[in-house]
């Protein structure tokens, strides 16, 4: 699908310091001004100067530099019915859901979390503080102030479950069927399917 072909637009230009953002068959690149740039489809979401992105495939999320949140793309089940959210950290796009980190660890979620019944299980109802989030195809996963790993949406081969014992988290990832979290001494811990 082109995914791996460098569009023209972002040839030359030093992508080690530019985020970028894959999921589903898309990817998004912010440019040096923070314009997000399709390295697929070559179209832009947004003029706005962004900081930061992410992207399910279906559709795109950023934050601007006064902290609020955009999207574009499918908004089918109100993905992109994005709440008033100031002080955006971080955002995460799944199939059908949308979800933001803000600078005090509350995140915000909008959308709908897809799951047979009696897979789903809920958002933590008062975890500590969240410091980071990544986002599967319909679960989440939070990394805790403390390097614990919490996790909420479809539970299907308890994806959204982390194992017993898991400390010193320092970073998560998160695709359809698995989660996956590295501790501080570089250990690498997968769940799910």
């Amino acid at each position: 699908y082109g995914q791996t072909i460098l569009p023209p637009s972002l040839e030359g230009v030093n992508l080690r310091t530019m985020p970028i953002a894959m999921g589903g068959a898309e990817a998004f690149a912010l440019d040096e001004q923070g314009i997000a740039t399709s390295l697929i489809y070559e179209w832009s979401p947004s003029d706005s100067e962004l900081l930061s992105i992410a992207t399910s495939g279906r559709h795109g999320l950023g934050i601007t530099r006064s902290g609020s949140v955009i999207g574009w793309g499918d908004n089918s089940v109100g993905q992109l019915n994005i709440p008033e959210i100031d002080r955006a950290l971080q955002v995460v796009a799944g199939h059908s859901y949308s979800a933001t980190l803000r600078s005090d660890g509350r995140v915000i979620e909008w959308g709908s979390h897809t799951a047979p019944v009696g897979k789903l299980i809920e958002k933590p109802a008062d975890p500590q503080r969240i410091v980071s989030l990544a986002g599967g195809l319909t679960h989440i996963l939070g990394v805790t102030s403390n390097g614990s790993v919490v996790g909420w949406g479809d539970n299907t081969d308890s994806k959204a479950t982390p194992p017993e014992g898991l400390e010193n988290v320092v970073a998560i990832a998160a695709n359809a069927t698995c989660s996956v979290a590295a501790a501080k001494d570089g250990a690498l811990t997968w769940w799910g399917s």
